[in-house]
């Protein structure tokens, strides 16, 4: 038969420190944890973590970080009663309920790598030194009698490791790997890895701003795109007909919410989009080249920093979502007029979800002045400002974060009065300094390095290493990696990559690389 009790807890709270550690002595355990005032603060306030440094006197020393939760423990004491010359089993017990532990702090996390600077390093002094407030050594330190090469080759970074939780990596082949039997030089046969990587609809297609030509294509076969897919790849290329550039947020906000799964698939599809200069961050039509004609400074980007809501449309940090909470379509629901304009600045509403305007969708009566005068377009496109001359791009910057300011302060903002006012003589100074030509100096550079240098075989070689290892598989050059020599770079120890038929060609499951020795082919 079940008992139950009812205990008469006193109103004495506990605070609980799990600490990583075998202590000895209290008072240093409490020190390393900042000290018992930084325990309390942190426990009876709404604080979410609490450091720990193994070496509180070092002030390079890397904490460990512990997560405050709250718990609904008891604090038990428990007092035994002998007498000398009785053994244990005949000992009493009583438990007391002293208090409860209604918040406590654990440590999961790994500790970051520990780098120990010298005691005797000039720069640890100075942290000293500032640390406790010490004038004197402030005052006397100076900068110029430390050596070169003593003067931060001693000071590690504020973090070493950016994770810390353990990575469970798993060590498994790459799917797409295939042994495959390679004919050497010689005549013998070797065993070696082929990736069979196939282009996905995912793939973007993205370019610098110095490259030479755009893309006119993309860089796999739109066949492969399901039938979804294709009918939402119809809706976004109808788009990039009405006009060749757009932003991502602006194709989401003319698209229907139930489509937005297969935006990544239409978007790459219909355009490809530049990774630097002033269409960063644009998607822009197949074989369309803003950079050629000053009618597309209408399709340039402007950034206006600072005024946009970061939590808006972004989970808290932490937070995660079920496998059904991914996959699941989002409903559809009726948006308003001004929701499916949220990519466009009019004077009176700010952005909330971008930082990033296009020229065409600042509707600002106030600006139109400043942004359709042709005497303020260069007759090149340069990185830095696009068609625009930089004192002009300036100054719309400036124009845009004071109505923003305004905007978001008192709700409304002032008129503009004169907004061109005093941008003659800026404009006729860069010109005369710099001296735009009909092509830009980005370009120009671009081609005396082509027709200056031609890379060798091995440069060609690093620099397709440098893209696969970082992973930039959408702005890589397949076609010449597949044409590359690789027999002409290896020399004799090249092989070529021989096609058997029968039973030897029937697949079989992929082994780990460390048991390649023990095949049987």
């Amino acid at each position: 038969m079940d008992q139950t009790f009812n205990l008469n807890l006193p109103n004495r709270k506990f605070v609980l420190v799990e600490y990583p550690g075998r202590v000895k002595n209290v008072q240093r355990a409490i020190q390393t944890l900042g000290g018992e005032k930084k325990i309390a603060n942190t426990l009876n306030k709404d604080i979410k973590t609490l450091e720990l440094k193994y070496r509180p006197e070092d002030p390079f020393s890397h904490p460990i970080s512990g997560d405050v939760i709250s718990t609904a423990a008891v604090v038990l004491k428990i007092t035994k009663r002998k007498k000398k010359s009785q053994p244990d089993e005949e000992a009493t017990y009583k438990a007391e309920a002293i208090g409860t532990v209604p918040r406590s702090c654990r440590f999961r996390a790994m500790a970051d790598f520990q780098y120990l600077v010298p005691k005797d390093n000039k720069l640890r002094e100075f942290r000293s030194s500032l640390e406790k407030g010490n004038v004197n050594d402030i005052l006397n330190f100076n900068p110029n009698e430390m050596d070169k090469d003593d003067k931060m080759i001693q000071i590690p970074p504020p973090v070493f490791s950016m994770r810390e939780t353990p990575f469970d990596y798993g060590y498994n082949q790459n799917a797409p790997v295939l042994r495959v039997r390679v004919r050497q030089r010689d005549g013998s046969y070797a065993i070696k890895l082929v990736n069979r990587f196939r282009r996905s609809a995912n793939e973007i297609c993205s370019i610098l701003f110095e490259a030479e030509t755009v893309p006119d294509s993309p860089k796999f076969d739109v066949s492969i795109l399901k039938k979804d897919e294709k009918a939402v790849c119809d809706i976004v290329a109808k788009l990039f007909e009405e006009r060749p550039v757009w932003t991502r947020l602006g194709v989401m906000n003319m698209v229907d919410l139930k489509h937005h799964r297969y935006l990544k698939s239409a978007l790459n599809a219909n355009a490809y989009a530049f990774r630097s200069g002033p269409f960063r961050d644009c998607w822009v039509r197949y074989g369309v080249d803003p950079r050629k004609d000053k009618k597309y400074y209408i399709y340039q980007i402007v950034n206006v920093r600072g005024f946009v809501d970061s939590q808006q449309g972004r989970s808290q940090r932490g937070a995660r979502r079920s496998v059904y909470q991914r996959k699941k379509a989002p409903e559809e629901k009726s948006r308003s007029q001004e929701e499916r304009l949220g990519h466009q600045f009019d004077g009176m509403n700010i952005p909330t979800k971008t930082a990033v305007l296009l020229v065409t969708d600042i509707v600002d009566p106030e600006l139109q002045d400043i942004l359709h005068n042709p005497k303020f377009l260069k007759p090149v496109c340069t990185k830095t400002s696009g068609f625009y001359y930089d004192c002009v791009l300036d100054r719309l910057r400036a124009l845009l974060k004071q109505k923003m300011s305004q905007m978001k302060e008192k709700g409304k903002a002032k008129k503009l009065m004169k907004p061109t006012e005093g941008l003659a003589e800026p404009v006729a100074k860069e010109k005369e300094e710099k001296k735009y030509t009909e092509k830009t100096p980005e370009a120009d550079d671009l081609e005396k390095t082509t027709e200056n240098k031609e890379l060798t075989k091995e440069d060609k070689f690093a620099e397709t290493l440098r893209q696969i290892q970082g992973f930039n598989f959408g702005s890589m050059d397949m076609a010449a990696l597949e044409e590359f020599d690789f027999d002409d770079l290896l020399g004799e120890d090249g092989a070529e990559v021989e096609d058997f038929d029968g039973e030897e060609h029937e697949e079989q499951e992929d082994k780990p690389l460390w048991e390649l020795d023990d095949l049987d082919l």
